[in-house]
């Protein structure tokens, strides 16, 4: 095989793990989040790996038996794909998008439910009524990304317009937050707090969560429109 022969081997042997593998993962994370707030209702906890193992069996069921709702999701990158046509960043923010979303879903039955949402740091009502909404629309942006429509585009850029609103609103409020979420777990791990930890997550998670935005802008200008 020729050196000219090599790269278009490796490209699409990536092709095929990542269409092997991604409608599994995109699979685990709905799966997770059904499995995550049933555990939560019925009074089981959602910490520890029980559900992680739990969600990762059943969407691997799913792919055996060919029930994968990850696979029709990527059926529009499988043919952008095969047609030689720029599929990556569709593939790479859909699937940010839909995991923001789950977590987002979920958000207020973790430690994490005291980080601020537009300012609001209890888990009120209005609060999980905030993120079950920007969890529904980022799962929504997600999928209609990887579906190469115009509307995803638009959704997408709306959600980094939504996440950096909250960001800035509730910038005051992120250190005393991140103190106890930072406490909460070492708790719960049994664990004392590292020194210096707190201090650290402090400077450093608000600062990510910019940067983070940032280059999702950057990768959405890549991100394409499938042609009718």
């Amino acid at each position: 095989m020729s050196s000219a022969d090599v790269l278009p081997s490796k490209r699409e042997r990536l092709k095929r793990i990542v269409f092997a593998c991604l409608p599994i993962y995109l699979d685990f994370l709905l799966v997770w989040t059904v499995v995550h707030l049933c555990s939560y209702f019925m009074g089981l906890g959602t910490e520890g790996y029980g559900i992680t193992a739990v969600s990762a069996l059943v969407a691997l069921a799913q792919s055996k038996l060919e029930l994968s709702p990850g696979v029709q999701l990527l059926e529009p990158a499988q043919v952008e794909s095969a047609e030689g046509r720029r599929t990556w960043p569709n593939l790479l923010l859909g699937t940010l998008l839909i995991l923001e979303g789950t977590k987002n879903l979920v958000r207020w039955t973790e430690l994490e439910a005291v980080l601020p949402v537009y300012g609001l740091v209890d888990t009120s009502p209005l609060k999980i009524l905030l993120l079950l909404a920007i969890g529904s629309l980022s799962i929504a942006a997600g999928i209609l990304l990887l579906r190469f429509t115009r509307l995803g585009l638009a959704l997408a850029a709306a959600m980094i317009v939504v996440d950096l609103g909250s960001i800035i609103v509730g910038w005051p409020l992120f250190s005393d937050a991140i103190a106890k979420v930072t406490i909460a777990r070492r708790e719960l791990q049994g664990l004392p707090v590292r020194p210096g930890e707190i201090e650290f997550m402090q400077t450093v998670m608000p600062a990510w969560l910019l940067v983070a935005l940032a280059l999702f802008m950057v990768l959405l200008t890549f991100a394409r429109v499938r042609r009718a």
